[in-house]
C-alpha cells in the first residue's frame, strides 16, 4: 500500500523503473564518452554498451517482460523520445569532437547520433524475439556487427586506411 502513496498506478510504478534505468545508462554513457580514448572507440564502446546494458537489465524481469511492455507501451512511447534525447545529447558531444579532431566525418552531429540510436534500437529488448532476449552472446554479436558497419561509414577516409 505505501507505494500508492508514491504512484497512482502500476504504470506509473514501472514507468518510473524506466526513469532510473535510463538515467543510470546516460551516466554510464557520460562516463564512457569521457573516456581518454579515440572518437571512433568511445562510439563503439557506447552504442554496444547501451544495448547490453539494456539487455541485461531485462535479465532482471524476463518472466513478465512481455507483459510489462504490453501494459505500458502507450505510457511509455511519449518517455521513449525523452530518453533518446537524453542518450543522444552524450553522443552529439563524441561526435563534435570526433568531427573537430578530423577522426569522423559527421555533417550534424545532433540528427548523426539519433540515427546510431535508432540504428542499434533494433537489438533493444522490445524489439527481440523471448528467445533472443536470453541469448546475449547473439545480441553482443549482432550489435557489434551493426556498430562496426555505422562507424566504418561515419570514419575519415585517411582514418579507413
Amino acid at each position: 500500500r505505501t507505494f500508492y502513496l508514491y504512484f497512482s498506478s502500476k504504470e506509473e510504478i514501472t514507468l518510473a523503473t524506466d526513469d532510473r534505468r535510463i538515467a543510470r545508462l546516460v551516466a554510464r554513457l557520460e562516463q564512457e564518452a569521457a573516456a581518454e580514448l579515440p572518437s571512433t572507440e568511445r562510439l563503439r564502446q557506447m552504442l554496444v554498451g547501451r544495448v547490453l546494458f539494456l539487455f541485461d537489465e531485462v535479465q532482471k524481469r524476463a518472466a513478465t517482460f512481455d507483459e510489462i511492455v504490453e501494459s505500458t507501451r502507450t505510457a511509455y512511447m511519449p518517455r521513449r523520445i525523452g530518453y533518446l534525447r537524453a542518450e543522444s545529447t552524450v553522443f552529439v558531444k563524441v561526435l563534435a569532437q570526433g568531427q573537430e579532431s578530423g577522426e569522423l566525418q559527421v555533417d550534424d552531429p545532433e540528427r548523426m547520433a539519433l540515427t546510431l540510436l535508432l540504428a542499434t534500437n533494433a537489438l533493444m529488448p522490445y524489439s527481440l524475439s523471448a528467445q533472443q532476449r536470453t541469448d546475449r552472446d547473439w545480441v553482443e554479436g549482432e550489435t557489434t556487427r551493426i556498430v562496426e558497419l555505422l562507424l566504418r561509414g561515419l570514419q575519415h577516409p585517411r582514418e579507413r586506411e
